[in-house]
């Protein structure tokens, strides 16, 4: 969660402390001996989709690309 509030996806400690757990998915690594969270979501599975997106935001809203 501090991740996400540091690269400022999520404003405010207390909106990550709601708002990431739900997203994630708790797991045993048994080779490892540890306990990992990953993302329920694989955005990267959705990439494709993401350059149309992009596209029509730049066609009908002014789009900052700093």
């Amino acid at each position: 969660m501090g991740n996400r509030y540091r690269s400022g996806t999520v404003k405010d400690v207390t909106s990550a402390r709601v708002s990431i757990p739900p997203q994630l998915e708790r797991r045993e690594n048994k080779e490892k001996g540890v306990t990992e969270y990953v993302w329920k979501v694989d955005l990267m599975a959705s990439q494709e989709h993401w350059v149309g997106k992009k596209r029509i935001l730049k066609e009908n809203f002014f789009v900052n690309e700093e």
